[in-house]
């Protein structure tokens, strides 16, 4: 697991930033009137999905259980999507307080499954709560916010992206140059996933080494975000995204990279071994001619 989700928060008390605005969701969903809908919106990388998980624990939904789903808008966003989860609402918990539904990157649903959502919102049953989770607030329909309590995330500050790395390098007993520190707090601009990404690309690198490459982590993070979601065998929709983040980056550079990231999984991970053969075989010829169209078409090779 990368550190990113090995730090990632479980509870409140393990969240670092944003303090004022955690602190009144606190109250209000301890209160005696939970908000039924709620919009958490914000830069990416900021923890809005991880709160909406805390959220949903808070309220009584195990989100482990079925009781609990998480819906990406980009592949889910539709009037279908809406319909069924209209038809589902009306079930009981099954072994939880209440039953949550979380829409990720909310602002990529359609406005048709924003409108068959407006019932849901409105007016459904006590056991039910919804959380949309969202990097641009324009694009929700004004009926469904205007349904919806709102709470809008930051980016962090140097000072906290520092309390964090320091954290993470503490309790994994590892030791860090203060120039190292500052370089990754400079890359990061403020957003914790990120600098915790850099952190991950740089961890087993020597001292001399490492600023270098967090100076050439953007094409590190989004190689790195590609072959993850190749091992995981994602769809081509999801792989075309991080591909068009890789602008300005060597083909080949990049298509090395991978290679060597499969190897150390295959030698590392017995269990993805067979699915980094797979990634292997698709990237193993040169893209020096072919350039950014090899790198795209071998990842598609890697969904059929």
């Amino acid at each position: 697991m990368s550190l990113y989700h090995d730090y990632r928060p479980v509870k409140f008390s393990e969240i670092i930033g944003n303090e004022a605005t955690i602190k009144t969701i606190q109250n209000k969903i301890h209160g005696t009137d939970p908000p039924k809908a709620i919009i958490l919106h914000g830069p990416r990388g900021c923890g809005k999905t991880t709160v909406a998980r805390i959220i949903s624990e808070e309220l009584g939904c195990d989100t482990k259980s079925l009781d609990y789903v998480e819906l990406d808008a980009v592949q889910t966003g539709g009037i279908d999507t809406a319909r069924e989860i209209r038809q589902n609402m009306h079930y009981l918990p099954n072994n939880s307080k209440c039953r949550v539904w979380v829409i990720d990157e909310a602002q990529d649903s359609s406005s048709k499954f924003q409108a068959g959502l407006l019932k849901a919102l409105e007016s459904g049953p006590d056991h039910c709560y919804f959380i949309l989770c969202t990097t641009d607030l324009n694009k929700i329909i004004s009926t469904v916010k205007s349904r919806c309590t709102q709470w809008k995330f930051n980016l962090l500050d140097d000072s906290k992206i520092e309390q964090l790395l320091n954290w993470v390098i503490k309790s994994e007993e590892r030791k860090f140059e203060k120039d190292v520190i500052e370089e990754i707090i400079k890359e990061a601009e403020g957003c914790p996933r990120e600098a915790l990404v850099i952190l991950d690309t740089i961890f087993d690198l020597e001292p001399k080494e490492m600023i270098d490459a967090i100076q050439n982590s953007e094409m590190a993070k989004e190689v790195k975000e590609l072959c993850q979601g190749m091992l995981r065998g994602d769809d081509w929709n999801k792989l075309r995204t991080i591909i068009k983040g890789l602008k300005g980056v060597d083909p080949e550079r990049a298509r090395q990279a991978i290679i060597y990231y499969m190897q150390a999984v295959a030698l590392n991970n017995p269990s993805q071994a067979g699915q980094a053969a797979l990634v292997f075989d698709c990237f193993k010829e040169t893209v020096f001619y072919t350039g950014m169209p090899g790198i795209s078409f071998a990842a598609y090779n890697t969904t059929l």
